[in-house]
């Protein structure tokens, strides 16, 4: 069920309207936001005149923006990588465990065996 509301569709899921955006667009706007700082900067330090400043400041932005965007995504696939090979290791652990308690439980304790006649 959609929910139309100033032209614009909100999903609605567990009775939450989802209006806010995505970690990673965060990322994106504070890297644009950064680029274009770092740019401008540069530029006005360069000698550059004001123009040439924000044009230069327009395509730093994008692409310094596009570059937090891959590094966040690169942080959040070695993270999961991360967590896949933990949870991986805790289960052999976990299987390791219960196949020894399996076998102690199965073999013959020293009270169960029958001495043999000499």
């Amino acid at each position: 069920m959609a929910v139309f509301w100033r032209k614009k569709c909100y999903a609605i899921t567990d009775q939450r309207i989802r209006t806010h955006p995505s970690l990673m667009q965060y990322f994106t706007l504070i890297g644009g936001f950064v680029g274009f700082l770092l740019t401008l900067a540069v530029s006005f330090m360069a000698g550059k005149d004001l123009a040439d400043a924000v044009f230069n400041a327009t395509i730093g932005c994008v692409l310094v923006g596009m570059l937090f965007r891959l590094f966040r995504y690169a942080a959040e696939y070695c993270a999961k990588q991360i967590v896949a090979e933990k949870t991986r290791i805790r289960d052999e652990e976990l299987a390791a465990q219960q196949a020894a308690m399996a076998e102690a439980e199965s073999a013959p304790s020293v009270s169960q065996v029958e001495p043999k006649p000499v």
